[in-house]
């Protein structure tokens, strides 16, 4: 991954709080935004990976971990 993809994934993990009254609300908008700049992103505020694309989401849940009972890590599968 490039630095700038690096520095964008890491704004949108600031900007996330799925918790917040907006994101509640409507939560759509966001994702639909990330899902074109930054599809992996780290959601600080959660600690969680936030991944917003199907067709990655199926591609992580079906690729092995590489370590018994480890789920594997959305950066590392996607290679984010």
């Amino acid at each position: 991954m490039d630095a700038g993809a690096d520095a964008s994934s890491r704004s949108w993990g600031l900007d996330f709080d799925p918790l917040d009254d907006a994101s509640l609300t409507d939560p759509y908008p966001f994702l639909a935004r990330a899902r074109e700049a930054a599809p992996v992103f780290y959601a600080e505020s959660i600690d969680h990976w936030v991944v917003t694309r199907y067709q990655d989401i199926r591609y992580i849940l079906r690729t092995p971990a590489g370590g018994a009972g480890e789920p594997p890590s959305p950066a590392g599968v996607l290679g984010a």
